[in-house]
């Protein structure tokens, strides 16, 4: 069986990010509350409060800790916060030659 090779919806958003977000860092946008993120590796945990927001990956994986819940979400999965809350999180899946975006 031959497989699909057309590039998909989430090919064409990683190709945008990665044009923009060509750093280790956060990127901000024109539009208010955008930015780009790129990380070339896993990430130590890290403690916070989560602002309003909603958090797209395109590429690579990132666990979240919600008081006793843990969430993992990866490629085309995302994560709306609608109350700022306590939470920790890291990256736990991203390389150099497909970075966490």
């Amino acid at each position: 069986m031959k497989r699909d090779l057309a590039p998909t919806r989430l090919d064409h958003m990683i190709d945008i990010v990665q044009q923009h977000a060509l750093d280790e860092q956060r990127v901000a946008t024109s539009m208010p509350f955008l930015s780009l993120l790129r990380s070339s590796h896993p990430t130590p945990v890290t403690k916070g409060v989560l602002k309003p927001s909603c958090c797209v990956i395109l590429q690579g994986h990132k666990r979240v800790h919600l008081a006793d819940e843990v969430l993992d979400y990866g490629p085309g999965e995302y994560l709306v916060v609608s109350v700022d809350m306590a939470a920790s999180g890291h990256i736990v899946r991203a390389t150099a030659d497909k970075p966490y975006l």
